[in-house]
């Protein structure tokens, strides 16, 4: 299991790399689309509308592709009042059956992004003349890169990019907490 583990991680951190290459990519090129909107409004008088409906298809793929970024260094809202009370065994099998339901939802919601995706095929873009499905490709996508990061934070919570914030909360709220060093005075901050 370890080594399984370990090459997923390796197959995780490769899709996160190139993850993180595409959505840089894509938020370039939608800024550099308002930027020309902005230009053309107000120098030219005269927005094309493609630049509107491109922009609108970029904020789509950057949300779907960061969600799955933002799965890999877990930033999405999580409750952990519960679970932080837990043994270390009750959190892994909490972990477990959150991975578990978050996977099975995902898993539809990626087979129903696909075949909204594939019923877009004869939907033609109103500016641009190209079919729908690449627009809505970007659900599925990220929903199946999402998967590949659930996998991965659940398979090596101690490797998770958020594993060391939750140690520190962790730290902060164990009963040896209040044995902590009194906070020493700052020098700039003495007054005569």
């Amino acid at each position: 299991m370890l080594r399984t583990s370990s090459l997923y991680g390796r197959f995780a951190s490769a899709v996160a790399t190139a993850t993180q290459v595409a959505v840089i990519l894509v938020v370039t090129l939608m800024c550099v689309l308002v930027l020309a909107q902005v230009v053309t409004r107000y120098v030219l008088a005269d927005t094309p509308a493609f630049l509107s409906e491109l922009a609108t298809y970029c904020l789509i793929w950057t949300g779907t592709l960061g969600s799955s970024l933002a799965f890999r260094h877990r930033k999405h809202v999580a409750m952990e009042v519960l679970t932080g009370r837990l043994s270390a065994r009750g959190e892994r099998s909490v972990a477990t059956i959150k991975v578990v339901l978050l996977v099975a939802f995902l898993a539809v919601f990626f087979y129903s992004s696909l075949l909204f995706a594939l019923d877009m095929r004869e939907q033609i873009s109103a500016t641009m003349d190209f079919s729908m499905t690449y627009p809505a490709l970007g659900l599925a996508v990220g929903t199946a890169l999402m998967m590949v990061q659930v996998i991965d934070a659940w398979l090596r919570p101690e490797v998770a990019h958020g594993a060391q914030e939750t140690q520190i909360g962790q730290a902060l709220s164990s009963p040896n907490a209040s044995a902590r060093q009194p906070k020493q005075a700052d020098p700039q901050e003495q007054t005569c």
